[in-house]
């Protein structure tokens, strides 16, 4: 992958999620492109979607809502 590519990517995704623990993990190991963002925006989930993105997907930004939006 290019310099360029990494700057540049192909496409984004955003996931807007909601305790989503059951689901989430499954849902980010499903893409199948090399150049892409990923963007998981959590609406103060109560389970742990977010310690498990944080965990096991590094690479994905997170954002925290403070409330359910």
């Amino acid at each position: 992958m290019s310099e360029n590519q990494i700057k540049n990517p192909d496409l984004t995704i955003v996931i807007t999620t909601f305790n989503s623990s059951l689901v989430i993990e499954k849902c980010l190991k499903s893409f199948s492109i090399n150049n892409y963002d990923v963007f998981v925006i959590d609406n103060n989930s109560s389970d742990n979607t977010t310690e498990i993105v944080e965990k096991y997907f590094s690479s994905v930004k997170l954002v925290k809502n403070n409330k359910n939006l």
